[in-house]
């Protein structure tokens, strides 16, 4: 099981934390026959600290809505054909679990759940 927490600031509302977990089932996103479950617990915990870094660094700049934050991380670190990086859908599996923690740290600044976030 991976727990991954973010400090956002929502609206200018100051930090918020928010939160999102997730199990690390082996083959699930990296299909690598050759690969032991190790191997693959590595490889999503890898891909969830790179997007967390990816989008950290994006934000170090300020101003910028979470939305275009995360479409640049998406494009520079999903969407690339760097055939020797983590498999796209490791990448997503990480980049999912920051949008997550966003989606948390929103409803939680807002005092919504998530259900009268997407309304």
């Amino acid at each position: 099981m991976l727990f991954a927490t973010l400090e956002a600031d929502i609206d200018g509302r100051g930090p918020v934390q928010g939160h999102a977990a997730e199990l690390l089932v082996p083959k699930w996103f990296d299909k690598n026959p050759t690969s032991d479950h190790e191997d693959d617990r590595r490889g999503l915990e890898s891909a969830a600290k790179s997007a967390f870094e990816c989008i950290s660094a994006r934000a170090g700049r300020g101003g910028a809505p979470i939305f275009d934050l995360w479409l640049e991380a998406q494009r520079e670190f999903v969407d690339t054909d760097d055939p020797g990086s983590i498999p796209p859908l490791v990448r997503m599996f990480g980049l999912a679990l920051v949008e997550r923690c966003l989606i948390d740290a929103a409803c939680r600044a807002t005092g919504s759940t998530f259900s009268e976030a997407l309304q």
